[in-house]
């Protein structure tokens, strides 16, 4: 009797060890790294989108926004894109593609005026956009420029515009070449920004110390010969207009026209002056 009891009780062992070595087996198995996880995530999804992008999207018949068939596509493309987008602080630094999706959320769809009339998307590409941004994606903060600077997709907002660049450069000082954007708006100000010539010289100023090889030499020349937001000081004003000389020979200095990234400013504040 004890002997039956206990052959029983090792059965019992022999099952239990056995089960518990299958179960770590296919944890172990089954165990995914985050990596792989990510890489799982981003297949899954892209594997929703693949079918729709070349027949509806990028080929010589591609479709119409007005197209049902389009708009079914777009919403399974849109669906799959956030859902990838959505992860991309967690899965992008394993795998670039994260963020590719992220700038294809910022870019595409904020720049695609069919997608937005249909999907009425005016307003959701914006998170992605500031996390490119917070990254430190430069195309991303010159697309902004573009944007409220010249009231492409968004109300124009040259005030919006200085804060976007100087958030920008507080962050990621390597890139504050991009200050120079804000010189033409102080100088001339509007859209909320209030005109502001000194800012604008005390920039510019700035710039050309640490850019002595810059065509801004020339506008710091036309500041100092102008008195744009300082004393005119001729002497000044010929030491960077020398400066530009030698680098443009041939090219008469004047003012920067602007208007092709920052949309035009008001017509008496943007007459172009020049000096030879």
């Amino acid at each position: 009797m004890m002997k039956q009891r206990e052959a029983k009780k090792f059965s019992f062992m022999l099952i239990a060890l056995l089960a518990l070595t299958i179960t770590a087996g296919w944890l172990v198995y089954s165990y995914k790294t985050p990596e792989e996880k990510c890489t799982a995530f981003y297949d899954k999804h892209y594997a929703q989108i693949e079918p729709y992008t070349e027949p509806f999207f990028f080929s010589s018949n591609r479709k119409d926004m007005s197209d049902e068939e389009a708009q079914l596509a777009m919403a399974m493309i849109m669906q799959n894109t956030i859902a990838i987008a959505d992860k991309a602080n967690e899965c992008g630094p394993f795998d670039d593609r994260f963020y590719e999706e992220q700038f294809r959320l910022c870019h595409g769809y904020l720049g695609n005026e069919g997608t937005q009339r249909f999907f009425n998307l005016l307003k959701m590409p914006f998170p992605y956009c500031q996390e490119l941004l917070e990254r430190g994606q430069t195309t991303t903060v010159a697309g902004h420029i573009i944007y409220y600077s010249k009231g492409e997709f968004v109300q124009r907002d040259l005030k919006k515009v200085i804060s976007i660049i100087e958030d920008f450069v507080d962050r990621h000082p390597e890139h504050k070449d991009l200050m120079a954007f804000t010189i033409p708006i102080y100088r001339h100000g509007g859209h909320g920004v209030v005109k502001n010539e000194e800012k604008a010289f005390e920039i510019l100023k700035a710039f050309n110390k640490e850019k002595t090889d810059s065509t801004m030499s020339c506008e710091l020349s036309l500041y100092y010969r102008q008195g744009i937001g300082t004393r005119k000081n001729e002497e000044l004003a010929d030491k960077w207009l020398a400066h530009y000389n030698e680098k443009h020979p041939d090219k008469p200095c004047e003012f920067a026209d602007w208007s092709n990234v920052l949309g035009p400013f008001p017509e008496e504040n943007n007459t172009l002056k020049t000096q030879q």
